[in-house]
């Protein structure tokens, strides 16, 4: 019998200020708390030569905790007189967000305060066990897993300025000087704000796998295998959750009971994930491999909008976007409905809950299939040759969307007079909510690949080259993840496939070649001889842009963020001949869209006909190189000189160009990744 017992701990503190000095700035980290706590044990009986039981038992706690850089200073109402924010210690302090458009952010992070203290405990038994040409294991596997979520926002609001209402009637439309006019009279086109909670999370597994190792031959070996996987969807420990109801159109809070009603999602009983894999051994220079494999996707991080732990009546998230219409009639006391509310009137109380959260009471759990076959081929001595194809397939994935998003308005509607935001909420399908957060599992993704690896391990040179030629389509990006206009939110929810297109991560070509040599050259001499050389060079495709136009006119939903259910849309191809991208003749960095090409359509038909993410951007070409030698002092003492070259040839790689087609910045690149950068280092062993 044999046992051990391992324990470890890890604390960081960070403190990020803001780029702006004072109450003004702190749209930054702040400071960030996090640590990590693990202590494990494990049993190992050997019953006999061919049959061994282990059993692991760990426990683990994460913590992270993050407060803005000014949390705890003088609040909006000792500041600026502005009320209705709240004054507790971990959430006051620092200037409300304001996001003018064309500027940056003033004032603090939107998602600040935030908390996560997950804590995991698994346990573990396993059977291994050899009976002739097999090799069994077998075994069972508990997890349960708890969470401290404090993770809605904004908690200190956000006001939006880029209604300009500021403009003269003969004004330039994306002239952004009349939206910073807008803040200085506190004139905010849209305003948020949400409460706080601290959510009990909660989700089990039982996990049972048996697996078969068997060597049929010398030559072939068959690897076998089937899981099933019960695990439960995140119910609440102290059953304060609530899921909207879309066949009775209300909201409905739990009453506890079994896992199923605790979390007001079915449990999914159907989770079998079988493993196949095969070596065979063709020759003594050839081997091919293959295998294909499920699996199901149990946590999808989506910033909690999939935790209806923090759902209404326990959180409130509220939103309003404000009428020109409106500017005449201001609000009074509380009031927010068809009148003008200013940033200088403050946030009203007792606010409802414009935002619900809803996941599909029957939704299963997501799965990925993974396949492969590889060929590998001992080309010469202390050469390989690896050449695989590489493909995975996901399905009932899931995607974030307004499941209450509004019907486009009508010509009808419009030639009597009504606008977009008069109309939007009687536009909606369901009468008396706003926004509903949904999870739904419409999401897909497929990826196909070609991978080809050459490595050569020799006595001076090392040599590794690997190159990529893929494809990878979805129909949605992840939460939280967005590049160059990526998103996790389709343009409409109705129809998540007209999403399909290639992923935001989606890169064609990738070849990537490293390389160390140890110069042969003047091997006796101290100071000539003995120096190393390496490089890894990397070449690379650019990356999909998706074009979009954001809708500020409630022409289908209130002007959400991404991970609560807002729309990505996108413009118009005029000319699919001429395509989205600017000429060859005039294409640069300053003008890499065919402007003249795309158009925002219609407010009564707002999807647009350009593709998501058709468009790729400038490829990354990159040289890296070191130089570097050890010197021995003496027995004790060995000094080592390396000296690195980061993009030797001092490329100039382009980042992607702005992709809201409404901006005055549009096809413009703001930024390059990192020049040439030398380092010189001496380091002292002894």
């Amino acid at each position: 019998m044999g046992s051990f017992f391992r324990y470890s701990q890890r604390r960081q503190d960070i403190e990020q200020p803001g780029l702006v000095t004072g109450f003004s700035g702190g749209n930054a980290l702040g400071f960030l708390n996090t640590y990590n706590q693990q202590g494990t044990m494990g049993l190992t009986f050997t019953k006999s030569p061919t049959e061994v039981i282990e059993y692991r038992f760990s426990v683990t706690r994460l913590g992270m905790d993050r407060l803005p850089a000014q949390v705890g200073g003088q609040s909006m109402q000792d500041l600026f007189g502005i009320s209705g924010l709240p004054t507790g210690d971990r959430i006051r302090g620092g200037v409300t967000p304001q996001d003018i458009v064309g500027f940056g952010r003033i004032g603090r992070q939107s998602t600040n305060p935030q908390a996560q203290f997950p804590t995991t405990i698994n346990s573990r038994l396993n059977l291994s066990k050899i009976v002739g040409k097999h090799s069994f294991k077998m075994g069972y596997e508990l997890l349960q897993l708890n969470i401290m979520v404090d993770d809605t926002n904004p908690l200190y609001g956000i006001d939006g300025y880029g209604g300009l209402y500021s403009r003269p009637a003969d004004g330039t439309a994306n002239n952004t000087i009349y939206a910073l006019a807008d803040f200085y009279t506190g004139a905010r086109a849209s305003y948020q704000i949400a409460t706080q909670v601290e959510a009990k999370v909660r989700q089990q597994a039982h996990w049972w796998y048996f697996q078969d190792d068997f060597k049929v031959s010398d030559k072939l070996t068959l690897n076998l295998g089937l899981r099933y996987e019960l695990t439960s969807p995140f119910y609440d420990g102290d059953d304060k959750l609530a899921n909207w109801n879309p066949a009775t159109n209300q909201l409905e809070v739990t009453k506890g009971g079994s896992i199923s009603e605790r979390a007001l999602r079915n449990l999914d009983k159907n989770n079998f994930a079988p493993r196949i894999g095969a070596a065979y051994k063709v020759n003594s220079k050839t081997v091919v491999r293959g295998g294909y494999g499920l699996g199901y996707n149990y946590w999808n991080r989506m910033a909690s909008s999939e935790l209806l732990s923090t759902n209404a009546p326990f959180v409130t998230r509220f939103s309003r976007q404000n009428s020109a219409a409106n500017l005449g009639n201001l609000c009074g006391g509380n009031s927010f409905d068809n009148c003008f509310r200013t940033r200088e009137q403050g946030y009203p109380t007792n606010l409802p809950s414009n935002v619900i959260l809803y996941t599909q009471r029957d939704m299963p759990f997501g799965y990925i299939q993974n396949w492969h076959v590889s060929l590998q081929y001992n080309l010469l001595k202390n050469t390989l040759i690896d050449v695989a194809y590489v493909g995975n397939k996901g399905s009932l994935l899931p995607l974030l969307g307004d499941f209450n998003q509004a019907r486009p308005i009508t010509a009808a509607e419009q030639a009597q007079g009504l606008t977009t935001l008069g109309t939007l909420q009687a536009r909606r399908p369901y009468a008396g909510f706003g926004n509903i957060t949904s999870v739904v599992p419409t999401g897909f993704s497929n990826y196909n690949g070609l991978q080809m690896k050459f490595e050569q391990r020799g006595k001076y040179l090392q040599l590794l080259s690997s190159f990529t030629y893929s494809k990878a389509i979805d129909n949605v990006g992840q939460v939280l993840e967005g590049t160059n206009g990526g998103s996790p939110n389709p343009q409409d929810i109705r129809n998540p496939k007209n999403d399909r297109g290639a992923s935001s991560f989606d890169q064609r070509f990738n070849s990537t070649t490293s390389f160390s040599y140890d110069l042969p050259f003047f091997k006796k001499n101290y100071v000539l001889g003995g120096w190393n050389v390496a490089s890894i060079i990397t070449l690379t495709s650019g990356q999909p842009l998706n074009l979009r136009y954001p809708d500020n006119d409630a022409r289908l939903s209130d002007g959400q963020a991404d991970f609560l259910g807002n729309v990505a849309l996108r413009p118009n191809l005029i000319d699919p001949a001429l395509g989205a991208k600017a000429p060859d003749a005039v294409r640069d960095y300053t003008n890499y869209f065919n402007r003249a090409n795309l158009a925002i359509p219609n407010a009564n038909s707002p999807f647009g006909n350009l593709g998501r993410n058709v468009v790729y951007g400038f490829p990354l070409y990159q040289v890296d190189f070191t130089v570097a030698k050890s010197f021995a002092l003496t027995e004790r003492f060995k000094l080592m000189f390396r000296s690195e070259f980061f993009n030797l040839l001092n490329k100039t790689n382009f980042s992607a160009p702005t992709v809201d087609v409404t901006s005055a910045a549009f096809g413009r690149v703001s930024s390059t990744f990192d020049p040439r950068a030398v380092q010189l280092a001496l380091k002292l062993s002894f």
